[in-house]
């Protein structure tokens, strides 16, 4: 997928063609993603939907060994993103614990609905993309908070959606 991806943003060369065999080892893979990530300065690797890399038989999956050996040898960051349910396992292998702990991890919990729910809400509330304004209510915010239960992600999502259906 890196080279997939890789490829589709530089149009250029078809990195799949030129890296991707059956014969390739993962560790070729790995050296070869080092090779294509340097020669196009690529300064984040994001992984997204890293909840879904499931569970090992002996707590350690497959996948964070080779996130973990990839990020060594790429020398480039990775943002993992993706539920919170994955956490615990990621936490768990003692090798990405160092990497999503320390001044440059973030975790985001939900919201709690207090003053800075209110305050996010009223700046989110000024872009209005409606023909009339409406003014912000006790009652918008409670809605939107029961509706998102305070995750700002589907509280932008649901206020965009609601303006595209106004």
């Amino acid at each position: 997928q890196f080279f997939v991806q890789l490829s589709q943003v530089i149009g250029t060369t078809d990195y799949v063609d030129l890296y991707v065999n059956g014969a390739a080892s993962e560790t070729d893979l790995q050296n070869m993603m080092a090779v294509a990530a340097n020669l196009h300065g690529i300064g984040l690797l994001v992984v997204d939907e890293i909840q879904h890399i499931g569970r090992s038989v002996d707590g350690e999956h497959e996948l964070v060994t080779f996130l973990t050996s990839l990020s060594n040898q790429i020398c480039i960051p990775l943002l993992m993103i993706g539920t919170l349910s994955v956490l615990p396992r990621i936490e768990h292998s003692s090798r990405m614990a160092r990497r999503t702990v320390g001044p440059g991890s973030a975790v985001w919990h939900p919201l709690k609905a207090d003053a800075e729910w209110n305050a996010l809400f009223e700046r989110l509330w000024q872009y209005q993309w409606t023909s009339s304004f409406t003014k912000l209510t006790d009652d918008h915010r409670d809605i939107f908070y029961t509706c998102t239960g305070g995750i700002l992600d589907l509280t932008v999502k649901l206020f965009v959606l609601v303006q595209l259906r106004l």
